[in-house]
């Protein structure tokens, strides 16, 4: 059972070769990776959604995973999160990004 959650590192032996800093090395890129895209596709998404999407993205982008930092830098996440603030005729919405943005 265990076999099934090994994270693949490109060879055929690497689950005994393997440490578990290195699959955790991995998995935390990973992620990281796939919360950069979430954060990168912020600006296409609709109003209906994107208060949501930007909620999930800041949870995973804030979260440490037993590393010393945030997955994501306060730097990055606010970039991210200010290049999506809205506009002044979307007003309603302002408070909700201020929120999301560490100040």
């Amino acid at each position: 059972m265990a076999g099934k959650f090994r994270a693949k590192n490109g060879s055929a032996g690497s689950a005994q070769s393997g440490t578990a800093k290195t699959y955790h090395a991995q998995a935390i890129e990973k992620m990281r990776k796939y919360v950069r895209l979430l954060g990168n596709s912020l600006s296409n998404k609709s109003s209906n959604v994107l208060p949501e999407s930007a909620k999930t993205y800041r949870f995973f982008a804030e979260q440490n995973y037993c590393e010393p930092q945030s997955l994501i830098s306060t730097e990055e996440r606010n970039q991210v999160l200010q290049a999506v603030k809205p506009s002044v005729r979307e007003s309603h919405l302002t408070n909700f990004y201020l929120a999301l943005v560490d100040h």
